[in-house]
């Protein structure tokens, strides 16, 4: 797999980046073109939608002819199912199963050869860190939420142990935690932002402080500025957060000027599609993407789940990929009071914005319609003060009538997965 040809196709992807941006959203085009005729030809559900909706490829000539293609969803990578989505090049039994956790409460499963997990878990990941300042041999702590078998199997991979690449379980204890990174001395981290605040508030309890570190990565999770201004406070370093998942892997990534998420536009085609229509830049919209760069399964117009912007920004970093910025929450995601749908996001925000910097962490749960629990991991700068301006301000969103239990805890637990969800409700 690793010869000539990969080598040179890996030169490309690094010098992709800084292509005018006209050239490189050519090139996307011309991706998406040949992925869709790809498609057609070699895998049964997309010839069948093509069918279905009286087109063939030729007939998608402008983003606006991509919404007449039927989506695809999470069901269609469930079960049997997911079996219409592989291309009749492939021997099923030889690819890579990729399983999502289910944290949106459906469990996916995708399918990958090697040749593209290579460019997607190597050389996509290392362009967009190399960019923000990563170099060769930098010692790597990844937080991840695999067991710690599966974590000492990794470990000794001669790949990762020539890169300086470590990795952590966060179902470890704190303490163990703590000793091997302290003795590792990782200049790059990788983690969930919950866990990487749960990790801090176990440090400072303790009185440890780290200054070696040169950069904070973080993914998996919606980050907000007060996880942001905390974990760079901590490690004195600045942090970029990456959009991805599961299917796609990493989407886009932050650089060092913050305006946003640059695109990998040579890998994904986002649409932003609001009541069935591209929507305009710097509008709330859902995203729906498709795979430029996996024959095995390719993934078209499939719809994530998520909301975020188109950007109008440009940025000066030196990337010319597109951006895309406020990735606010899960399509779907809210809360019912007095037949009110409240986004999650929105009382993430009330909370953020009346607790400021005076807790680690947070959890608002709904348990009944007239009442929620709102647990605290606090810090010194908590009082009373702030408590009544979070009830008085929880009141304004919610209802006055709405029973609001806040209570302060050592710990909150995240979910079986790893990740950390600040908001939820047990009624659905």
């Amino acid at each position: 797999m690793y010869n000539h040809k990969t080598i040179a196709k890996t030169y490309t992807f690094l010098k992709n980046m800084r292509k005018p941006q006209n050239e490189i959203l050519n090139i996307q085009w011309r991706l998406l073109k040949e992925t869709l005729n790809y498609a057609y030809e070699n895998v049964q559900i997309y010839r069948e939608r093509f069918n279905e909706a009286g087109l063939t490829p030729d007939d998608i000539q402008s983003p606006d002819d991509m919404l007449k293609l039927p989506t695809i969803s999470k069901y269609d990578l469930q079960g049997e199912r997911v079996k219409k989505l592989i291309s009749t090049e492939f021997v099923f039994n030889d690819l890579i199963p990729m399983k999502t956790s289910g944290s949106t409460g459906i469990p996916t499963v995708s399918y990958f050869s090697k040749d593209s997990l290579f460019y997607l878990m190597w050389v996509l990941k290392y362009r967009s860190k190399a960019f923000c300042g990563l170099r060769l041999f930098d010692p790597v702590a990844i937080f991840c939420a695999e067991s710690e078998g599966e974590v000492q199997r990794k470990n000794s991979q001669p790949i990762r142990r020539l890169l300086n690449i470590k990795y952590f379980s966060i179902y470890s204890s704190k303490k163990n935690l703590e000793t091997e990174f302290l003795r590792v001395k990782p200049k790059i981290i990788y983690g969930f932002p919950s866990f990487l605040i749960d990790f801090i508030c176990h440090l400072e309890k303790n009185h440890i402080g780290y200054d070696k570190c040169k950069m904070v990565f973080t993914s998996s999770e919606l980050l907000d500025e007060h996880q942001r201004k905390l974990i760079e406070n901590y490690f004195s370093c600045r942090l970029y957060d990456i959009y991805g998942s599961v299917e796609f892997k990493e989407i886009a990534f932050e650089c060092s000027q913050k305006k946003g998420y640059h695109i990998n536009a040579d890998f994904f085609y986002i649409e932003f599609v609001k009541n069935g229509k591209n929507a305009a830049p710097d509008k709330d919209a859902e995203i729906i993407v498709t795979s430029l760069q996996t024959k095995a399964m390719p993934l078209i117009r499939y719809r994530i789940g998520d909301i975020a912007r188109v950007s109008s920004e440009k940025c000066s970093c030196g990337c010319n990929f597109p951006l895309m910025t406020m990735v606010c929450g899960r399509k779907g995601d809210y809360l019912t009071f007095h037949g009110e749908k409240i986004p999650y996001y929105e009382i993430n925000r009330t909370l953020r914005e009346s607790l400021q910097d005076t807790i680690y962490k947070f959890q608002f749960i709904q348990m009944a319609q007239n009442k929620v629990i709102v647990k605290l991991i606090v810090n010194d700068k908590y009082s009373d003060f702030v408590k009544s301006r979070l009830k008085e301000n929880l009141e304004a969103q919610i209802g006055k009538d709405i029973e609001i239990n806040v209570c302060l805890e050592e710990e909150i637990n995240n979910q079986q997965n790893g990740k950390f969800c600040s908001v939820q409700s047990v009624l659905s």
